[in-house]
């Protein structure tokens, strides 16, 4: 008989406790069902068309898992559908410290340089204080020189 002496993951009464997120994810091979996921994400005619050509942004991904991670939720909040949330990132990109080119058709023009300021952009992960007039990346808080 083999008793493991680490453990990578438990389940109790439904609930997972991951001790290695690494292990637990391979073993369940959630890199693929990411990297399927951004290739059903490049194939979605709304997502190609804000895009002049997507294959930029398709190589600065890759196969990176927090690059997939984050396309998934790019897929899911699905702000580059609203015409609105597109034209206000167009007209005020630079006030948030983002790096973005368009087209003459108002189209985005990805690049290595400018694709985390495009996944940033997508994910809405920027916000502006009225009071003190900075500029915060959502998941850290941490104010961005803009």
């Amino acid at each position: 008989m083999i008793v493991a002496h680490h453990f990578d993951f438990f389940a109790i009464n439904g609930e997972i406790l991951i001790l290695n997120k690494n292990r637990f994810e391979s073993i369940l091979s959630y890199r693929q069902a990411h990297i399927e996921g951004f290739e059903e994400l490049l194939a979605e005619p709304e997502f190609a068309a804000v895009f002049g050509d997507v294959a930029p942004l398709s190589a600065h991904v890759g196969a990176n898992k927090i690059r997939l991670r984050r396309m998934g939720a790019v897929r899911t909040k699905a702000h580059y559908k609203d015409a609105d949330f597109m034209t206000r990132l167009r007209q005020d990109h630079a006030a948030y410290g983002l790096v973005l080119n368009f087209d003459v058709n108002g189209k985005i023009v990805a690049t290595e340089e400018t694709s985390s300021s495009i996944i940033t952009a997508l994910l809405d992960h920027r916000l502006g204080s009225g009071f003190s007039h900075l500029v915060y990346d959502v998941p850290s808080a941490s104010p961005v020189n803009v």
